[in-house]
């Protein structure tokens, strides 16, 4: 047989009677002789990727092993079906018959890693930053069709996704990343979409607004806020969920004082007022909101055009 051989081979222990199976679709590596050559290197080092075969290695000693050809392919492409082929006829992914782990040939498919090896890996992977390859490719995978999360499964990610969370240099990392990012029209209305009829539970509003507690919003992003809410009108539902949250409500001093002054000098439009004049209508004064009024207005000078207004209205309401 030629040194440099593609195909199937397999490692059996003489005194067990089981079977490690693999195959070899290249000859860049020495072919079927260069991965017996590999895999008793790295057994006699005790650094081989299969634990059960390390193992056994470990216990019987190299003396039970005998390596054999199973067959040889003619092209690289048809490897890992014959190896399939052979992995199912002696049931090598099986323990008591063999040491594969895989039960699919050339795929990680149905293997669990262990805790440790998890933790390894997760290890490993802190702080590694994927190339824009990488990123290109998981975009890609992320657009395909998938199947129904379990809710184990959604379960496991929301866990893991908040105790990232909790570390202070992930939430850095992430706060200097997003900081400065336009998001394109397209994805903010994806995200809008997303979160339209989602529920946010007490706690999470709670926490909301504790982390905007004395942030100050700038100029620019209140015109931005502004200009978004313009022209569009609150559902009835929504106004009684905001009627019921202000109701009861005390303002502190400086909360009245901002108001007032982001008041002044504001023009408002004659539909402005009809809708103001309308909502007022049949609505009925507290003696306490009348007191509070008449003390805001003590010793407050007003114009000729105020008093104007003031008399106007007065000589309506004997009218009518």
């Amino acid at each position: 047989m030629p040194e440099l051989t593609i195909g199937v081979y397999c490692f059996l222990n003489n005194i067990s009677g089981k079977r490690y199976v693999g195959s070899a679709s290249s000859v860049r590596n020495g072919g079927l002789i260069g991965r017996k050559e590999g895999h008793i290197r790295r057994l006699k080092k005790g650094t081989h990727h299969n634990r059960y075969f390390q193992r056994a290695w470990n216990k019987d000693g190299e003396q039970a092993f005998e390596f054999f050809i199973l067959e040889i392919c003619s092209q690289p492409k048809n490897c890992i079906g014959r190896e399939q082929y052979w992995m199912d006829h002696y049931k090598s992914y099986k323990k008591q018959h063999g040491y594969n782990i895989c039960k699919v040939a050339g795929s990680c498919l149905g293997l669990k890693a262990t805790k440790a090896t998890r933790l390894k890996m997760s290890i490993a992977n802190k702080g590694r930053m994927p190339s824009a390859k990488n990123l290109a490719a998981l975009r890609e995978a992320a657009k395909r069709p998938k199947g129904p999360m379990s809710k184990r499964h959604k379960s496991k990610i929301g866990q893991a996704c908040k105790a990232r969370w909790t570390e202070p240099e992930f939430r850095a990392k992430n706060v200097a990343w997003r900081q400065g990012r336009t998001l394109s029209a397209s994805h903010c209305a994806s995200v809008s979409a997303s979160l339209m009829g989602h529920e946010v539970s007490l706690e999470t509003r709670e926490k909301l607004r504790q982390a905007n507690l004395g942030k100050k919003v700038s100029l620019e992003t209140r015109i931005k806020v502004g200009s978004s809410m313009r022209g569009k009108k609150h559902s009835l539902e929504t106004r009684a969920k905001i009627s019921a949250a202000n109701k009861g409500r005390q303002l502190t001093e400086e909360q009245l004082r901002k108001l007032s002054l982001a008041h002044q000098g504001k023009i408002l439009t004659e539909e402005h007022k009809r809708r103001i004049s309308e909502g007022g209508k049949g609505r009925k004064t507290s003696d306490e909101t009348k007191a509070r009024i008449a003390a805001s207005l003590k010793g407050k000078p007003k114009s000729d055009e105020h008093r104007r207004k003031l008399s106007e209205a007065l000589i309506r309401r004997n009218r009518g």
